[in-house]
């Protein structure tokens, strides 16, 4: 999801005045394109990452004349710190361009910097036991 909050704003465009009204505008997407690189196998990891999508917004964004459909990229960094097996929380910040790549008439496009926290559950590998054993007592 996401939201654009934008005071009422005015623009020569062809040489006549365009008012943006005041307002929310919201959208939808997906970026079902991404990666995400991880640096060691510590309790806390560097990371990159970046990814690509669109968004659907209920009127045209940024500007009238541009479209309601855009694409969007983005490119970060952060950590990834892993507090128990199976839990880790992400922090990170990206820069985020969302861009009609000129399938309308207008194509301001909008640029923004994103600090992001997450959380996530996942199945943690299971200890080998038998060859920790193997290492605490055979060295």
């Amino acid at each position: 999801m996401a939201f654009e909050f934008q005071p009422t704003q005015r623009y020569v465009v062809d040489g006549k005045v365009v008012t943006n009204p005041a307002g929310t505008i919201y959208g939808t997407g997906i970026s079902p394109i991404g990666f995400q690189a991880n640096f060691g196998s510590n309790k806390v990891e560097p990371l990159v990452n970046g990814s690509l999508g669109f968004l659907y917004f209920d009127r045209q964004v940024p500007i009238l004349g541009a479209a309601q459909f855009n694409y969007t990229i983005s490119v970060g960094f952060g950590a990834q710190f892993f507090p128990r097996p199976g839990r880790s929380f992400t922090v990170g910040w990206k820069y985020h361009h969302t861009s009609n790549n000129y399938q309308s008439h207008l194509n301001p496009g909008m640029d923004s910097g994103v600090f992001y926290v997450g959380f996530s559950m996942f199945r943690a590998k299971p200890v080998d036991k038998p060859s920790l054993q193997r290492r605490l007592f055979n060295p």
